[in-house]
Formats: structure tokens, C-alpha cells, sequence
């Protein structure tokens, strides 16, 4: 049976993600509305976990570590600011659907 097409790349879930996670932020900073900062864990969750590389499954928003074990609590180390277009683990391209 044939897949159809996806509807969003891995790149443009990624970034919407961390898009909304940056505004909902800043809403939260200027307002102090608490539900800003619940929607902004959401989108940031969204972004780190809906777009990953079809090809070895590795979050667009992470940064390449060869070999290298990482703890529960450094994801905040190996995170990107903004997600890349081709992975840096196989080098597929991410910014295609």
C-alpha cells in the first residue's frame, strides 16, 4: 500500500513548534499569564517531538553528538535555537514533506 504524502515536513513542524514556543514565552514574560506558559511548554513539546528525521528518527532540534551519552536533564545543552533543514546525524533533508 503506498503512503500518501505527509502534509508538513519535519522542518516546518519543528519550527512551528519552537515558534509558538518563543511567542507564548514572550506573552508570558510581558503578561504573566499562566496559560501562555502552559502553551508554551506544549508548542515546545511539539516542536522537540513532531519533527524528527525520517530516515534515523533524530529530533530536528537536536543538536549531533557522536558517541556521546547525555543525561535526562542536558537536553537543554544539545537543544538548537531554531530546527536545522538537513539532519546532521544522516543528512537527510528535513524541509521536504
Amino acid at each position: 500500500m503506498k503512503q500518501s504524502p505527509a502534509l508538513f515536513s519535519p522542518y516546518e513542524i519543528a519550527a512551528a513548534g519552537i515558534a509558538g514556543f518563543y511567542f507564548f514565552f514572550a506573552v508570558t514574560v510581558w503578561s504573566g499569564a499562566t496559560l501562555a506558559m502552559l502553551m508554551a511548554v506544549i508548542s515546545g513539546i511539539i516542536g522537540w517531538l513532531g519533527g524528527r528525521c525520517p530516515e534515523c528518527g533524530k529530533p530536528a532540534l537536536k543538536l549531533y553528538l557522536a558517541n556521546r551519552q547525555t543525561g535526562i536533564w542536558s537536553w537543554w545543552f544539545v537543544s538548537r535555537w531554531w530546527p536545522e533543514r538537513e539532519c546532521s546525524s544522516c543528512r537527510a533533508p528535513l524541509d521536504v514533506a
